[in-house]
């Protein structure tokens, strides 16, 4: 069981390009936090916000981005990225500044 640190901040940015359900975007979020949790040895406070799709290519490029592939399942192609996150610090907080809410 990983600890609790509210002090971390994890962001989380969804493709909303893709017009996923409510449940696979949950799903998608749940995989790139397990994939930071397990990078950074604890969970912290969450949030999730949506860009396009050339956002998020842009974002993922970044060192210190982790994102997920979807395996194509059910309602994205094989290899979509669907989901990308970050641990926020104020070096990179204004990068997302500009996104909203999901």
């Amino acid at each position: 069981m990983r600890p609790v640190d509210l002090t971390t901040t994890f962001v989380y940015v969804i493709d909303s390009s893709l017009g996923m359900s409510k449940g696979k975007v949950a799903a998608q979020v749940s995989h790139v936090a397990m994939q930071l949790a397990d990078r950074c040895g604890c969970l912290g406070r969450a949030i999730v916000l949506k860009a396009s799709h050339e956002r998020c290519v842009e974002l993922s490029n970044m060192d210190f981005v982790t994102y997920i592939r979807d395996g194509g399942l059910t309602q994205v192609a094989p290899g979509t990225m669907t989901c990308l996150g970050f641990v926020q610090t104020e070096e990179n907080k204004s990068l997302v500044s500009d996104l909203k809410l999901l």
